[in-house]
């Protein structure tokens, strides 16, 4: 069952790496992200991993327009608060580098 509250964690995680792809095989070609498809994806990964951490600050502050807006009190995914992915992701990111 996932857990998601708020919006943008899920879907950041999953189009950025296949952005990251499309913008690779039109501006680079086609076989390039074939053969350097893991740090491709683990920059891709650090890319959200920003993303998610400015964005999970900003609209997790309780002052911010999205926190009035909502009745929800805090953005997160999984029971992890938005921003605290982005760790999650940056210690995934440097083990798919590392390994």
């Amino acid at each position: 069952m996932i857990i998601w509250r708020g919006w943008l964690v899920g879907i950041l995680i999953l189009a950025m790496p296949a952005l990251v792809q499309l913008a690779v095989d039109k501006f680079i070609g086609s076989g390039i992200y074939k053969l350097y498809s893991r740090p491709l994806f683990a920059g891709a990964l650090i890319i959200v991993a920003i993303i998610v951490w400015f964005l999970g600050r900003y609209l997790n502050q309780r002052d911010s327009p999205m926190a009035r807006s909502n009745f929800q009190t805090a953005h997160s995914f999984m029971l992890l608060r938005m921003e605290y992915w982005a760790i999650l992701l940056g210690c995934g990111a440097v083990a798919m580098l590392v390994l």
